[in-house]
């Protein structure tokens, strides 16, 4: 499909499934079929993201820079989910502090922590969809050259003996 359409047809849908599962899961609904479905309609949202969005920036190097390009891109991956983990967990804490502090039960606490997470990962995910709009296709798929990186390293010579 990503061969044919190119990657923002994909992109857009797959993110705002994203934003409507996390929007789903951010109510924490009392049946537990309801997150069931949120998380699924993530999940697929998911799939229609990531390989699109690699493929789209891995596509941009020239061929000699794909491995530092995938190192770049795994590494980033890992620190952005971790440091995106630890934030939503912080405010999920921070919310359920808060709202137990109030007189509220631990539950009640620990749904609205949970809820305002989900929602500001909503948010979050609106603005991803934003950005995708501006996603094109490749410049070596659109006939232009991709972004040379510099010159490369000198290859060695060897002196006639």
């Amino acid at each position: 499909m990503f061969d044919r359409v190119a990657p923002r047809p994909l992109l857009v849908p797959g993110l705002a499934a994203v934003v409507v599962g996390i929007g789903i899961m951010s109510r924490v609904p009392e049946q537990a079929w309801l997150i069931v479905v949120g998380h699924v309609v993530m999940s697929l949202g998911l799939a229609f993201v990531f390989t699109p969005l690699m493929t789209t920036a891995m596509g941009s190097l020239p061929r000699r820079l794909y491995p530092h390009g995938s190192a770049i891109v795994g590494t980033v991956q890992q620190v952005a989910g971790a440091a995106g983990a630890a934030l939503m967990v912080s405010v999920m804490a921070r919310v359920a502090a808060d709202t137990t502090a109030g007189g509220a039960s631990e539950l009640e606490g620990i749904s609205a922590g949970t809820s305002a997470a989900f929602t500001i990962s909503a948010v979050l995910g609106l603005v991803t969809v934003a950005i995708a709009l501006f996603i094109r296709r490749n410049p070596a798929d659109a006939g232009d050259r991709p972004v040379d990186a510099g010159p490369t390293e000198p290859e060695e010579t060897v002196a006639p003996a």
